[in-house]
């Protein structure tokens, strides 16, 4: 899957099954991307695989939808704990929306 930020033209989101990608980008330098870590033991719960990310409106997150039924939300966190910086995105809520229905599609109206 592949997302781009309507509200960051220089800001992209793609992921798998257990991993979600930021890319950024500029004109003087090629791509860069982060993938944050998520584990079981975060959130004291399982995690199913990802379907799909997507950027949330005039903000700074991001979510991802599970097969489970879950949604990640993801925003940039000030904690510095020596595994992201500031200024990446970090898993922040799990939110359980749909218990045992996969997440395949996640919208948001676009500006």
């Amino acid at each position: 899957c592949v997302r781009f930020n309507a509200w960051d033209i220089h800001e992209i989101a793609t992921n798998g099954k257990r991993r979600v990608f930021y890319w950024t980008w500029d004109t003087s330098a090629p791509p860069q991307f982060y993938s944050p870590a998520l584990a079981a033991r975060d959130f004291k719960q399982r995690i199913g695989d990802y379907t799909q990310t997507i950027f949330l409106p005039d903000s700074t997150q991001a979510a991802t939808g599970t097969v489970d039924g879950d949604v990640v939300i993801w925003d940039l966190s000030l904690i510095v704990d020596g595994l992201s910086r500031p200024d990446e995105r970090r898993a922040v809520k799990i939110i359980c929306l749909c218990p045992e229905v996969s997440l395949n599609v996640v919208m948001v109206p676009t500006p």
